[in-house]
């Protein structure tokens, strides 16, 4: 019975999300364009941790250090208790959070760090970008 409301919840949370997604009006965003964080590369001291680059991030809570800091998007949470955001490199969501991410990221080849935060936003993730998307860009190898 347990798994049946659980499977229910993420349903609807995906619901929400897909109609989130189709809020426009027009063709563009209801939300304003300032709740799309981001940092670009400006010159990254080499030595620091993913969990140092992201504290550099608006929009990001980083609490403790290293691969095992926990990231929070601002004003999101979970009614599941996990409150992680969904990690994103290159294009591809990345599963096992901030541990994963730091051990298959080199910090020096980030390009850009976006938060996605609205349900606009969030919305191509489903459920997996309910607590918010981080969008990792790395430099191009060309």
């Amino acid at each position: 019975m347990k798994t049946m409301k659980q499977l229910l919840q993420v349903a609807l949370m995906s619901l929400a999300a897909l109609l989130a997604g189709c809020a426009t009006t027009g063709g563009s965003s209801v939300l304003a364009d300032d709740e799309k964080m981001s940092v670009k590369d400006e010159g990254y001291n080499e030595s620091m941790t993913l969990a140092d680059h992201l504290q550099q991030v608006s929009g990001l809570s980083i609490q403790g250090s290293g691969r095992n800091a926990q990231v929070r998007v601002h004003g999101v949470s979970s009614m599941y208790g996990n409150n992680e955001p969904l990690f994103v490199v290159n294009g591809q969501a990345i599963d096992g959070g901030l541990s994963a991410v730091s051990s298959m990221v080199p910090v020096a080849e980030i390009a850009r760090i976006s938060v996605l935060k609205t349900p606009s936003e969030t919305s191509m993730y489903g459920v997996r970008g309910a607590n918010g998307v981080v969008v990792i860009k790395l430099k191009s190898k060309t």
